[in-house]
Protein backbone atom coordinates (compact mmCIF):
# COMPACT_ATOMS: atom_id res chain seq x y z
CA UNK A 1 0.00 0.00 0.00
CA UNK A 2 3.17 2.66 1.02
CA UNK A 3 4.09 1.62 -2.97
CA UNK A 4 1.71 2.85 -4.25
CA UNK A 5 1.34 6.10 -2.44
CA UNK A 6 4.75 6.73 -3.44
CA UNK A 7 4.44 5.88 -6.56
CA UNK A 8 1.54 7.85 -7.14
CA UNK A 9 3.03 11.04 -5.47
CA UNK A 10 5.84 10.39 -8.39
CA UNK A 11 3.33 10.51 -10.79
CA UNK A 12 1.24 13.50 -9.72
CA UNK A 13 4.44 15.46 -9.29
CA UNK A 14 5.25 14.68 -13.25
CA UNK A 15 1.75 15.71 -14.37
CA UNK A 16 2.06 18.88 -12.17
CA UNK A 17 5.71 19.82 -13.83
CA UNK A 18 4.38 19.06 -17.13
CA UNK A 19 1.19 21.18 -16.45
CA UNK A 20 4.14 23.91 -15.51
CA UNK A 21 5.53 23.60 -18.65
CA UNK A 22 2.37 23.76 -20.94
CA UNK A 23 1.65 27.21 -18.98
CA UNK A 24 5.34 28.29 -19.77
CA UNK A 25 5.39 27.67 -23.05
CA UNK A 26 1.16 29.16 -23.45
CA UNK A 27 1.94 32.38 -21.13
CA UNK A 28 5.44 32.78 -23.90
CA UNK A 29 2.88 32.55 -26.98
CA UNK A 30 0.40 34.70 -25.59
CA UNK A 31 2.80 37.18 -24.32
CA UNK A 32 4.25 36.89 -28.23
CA UNK A 33 0.62 38.07 -29.28
CA UNK A 34 -0.07 40.31 -26.47
CA UNK A 35 2.99 42.34 -26.04
CA UNK A 36 2.19 43.55 -22.72
CA UNK A 37 4.99 44.01 -20.53
CA UNK A 38 3.80 43.07 -17.37
CA UNK A 39 2.93 39.10 -18.79
CA UNK A 40 7.10 38.78 -18.50
CA UNK A 41 6.53 38.50 -14.58
CA UNK A 42 4.08 35.75 -15.15
CA UNK A 43 5.97 33.85 -17.74
CA UNK A 44 9.03 33.90 -15.61
CA UNK A 45 6.74 32.28 -12.31
CA UNK A 46 5.70 29.71 -14.53
CA UNK A 47 9.22 28.91 -15.57
CA UNK A 48 10.05 28.64 -12.07
CA UNK A 49 7.63 26.68 -11.17
CA UNK A 50 8.52 24.36 -14.07
CA UNK A 51 11.85 23.77 -12.67
CA UNK A 52 10.86 23.96 -9.02
CA UNK A 53 8.84 21.18 -9.82
CA UNK A 54 11.68 19.21 -11.56
CA UNK A 55 14.14 20.33 -8.43
CA UNK A 56 11.48 18.07 -6.56
CA UNK A 57 10.97 15.66 -8.14
CA UNK A 58 14.26 14.71 -8.51
CA UNK A 59 14.70 15.22 -4.61
CA UNK A 60 12.23 12.14 -4.40
CA UNK A 61 14.25 10.28 -7.31
CA UNK A 62 17.91 10.90 -6.67
CA UNK A 63 18.28 10.02 -2.44
CA UNK A 64 21.64 12.14 -2.43
CA UNK A 65 19.57 15.56 -3.54
CA UNK A 66 17.72 15.48 -0.34
CA UNK A 67 19.53 17.86 1.72
CA UNK A 68 18.65 20.86 3.66
CA UNK A 69 19.91 23.00 0.95
CA UNK A 70 17.53 21.57 -1.68
CA UNK A 71 14.39 22.19 0.52
CA UNK A 72 15.75 25.90 1.02
CA UNK A 73 16.19 26.31 -2.45
CA UNK A 74 12.45 24.92 -3.06
CA UNK A 75 11.47 27.53 -0.61
CA UNK A 76 13.13 30.43 -2.32
CA UNK A 77 11.61 29.12 -5.77
CA UNK A 78 7.87 29.64 -3.98
CA UNK A 79 8.65 32.73 -2.47
CA UNK A 80 10.15 34.25 -5.81
CA UNK A 81 7.14 32.76 -7.82
CA UNK A 82 4.69 34.42 -5.30
CA UNK A 83 6.65 37.54 -6.00
CA UNK A 84 6.64 37.45 -9.82
CA UNK A 85 2.62 36.76 -9.88
CA UNK A 86 2.34 39.38 -7.43
CA UNK A 87 4.47 41.76 -9.70
CA UNK A 88 2.06 40.82 -12.75
CA UNK A 89 -1.17 41.43 -10.92
CA UNK A 90 0.26 45.19 -8.93
CA UNK A 91 3.03 46.32 -11.70
CA UNK A 92 1.04 49.28 -14.38
CA UNK A 93 1.82 48.82 -17.97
Amino acid sequence: MFDLLINTDEILEIIVGIFAIFLFVISISAYKIIKLKKMIFAVSAFGLFAVQSFIDYLEDVVPILDTPYIDILLTILSLAILLLFFLAFVKRR
